[in-house]
C-alpha cells in the first residue's frame, strides 16, 4: 500500500473514488481544497492510499492554528 498526496493528475480517480462511496460527502471531493484554500486561507493536505494503481481511501486534512488548541490537522 502506497501513500500519496493528491495532484491535479489524480483528482478525476479520487473524486470517482468518493462518488462511489457510501459514507462519503461533498467535503470529500477534492475540489472542496480549492474552496478552503482560496476562501478560509488554510492549506490542505489531501492524501490517498493506492494499492496496484487503484486507491484504497482518502484523506482529506485542513492545517488549522488555534490560540486554544495549537496547530493540528483536522
Amino acid at each position: 500500500m502506497d501513500v500519496r498526496t493528491l495532484t491535479s493528475a489524480d483528482t478525476a480517480r479520487w473524486d470517482a473514488y468518493v462518488e462511489a462511496h457510501p459514507d462519503a460527502t461533498f467535503f470529500h471531493r477534492s475540489g472542496w481544497a480549492r474552496v478552503i484554500e482560496d476562501a478560509l486561507r488554510r492549506p490542505c493536505h489531501f492524501l490517498f492510499a493506492e494499492r496496484n494503481g487503484e486507491i484504497r481511501g482518502v484523506l482529506p486534512l485542513v492545517a488549522v492554528k488555534s490560540w486554544l488548541f495549537g496547530k493540528s490537522l483536522i
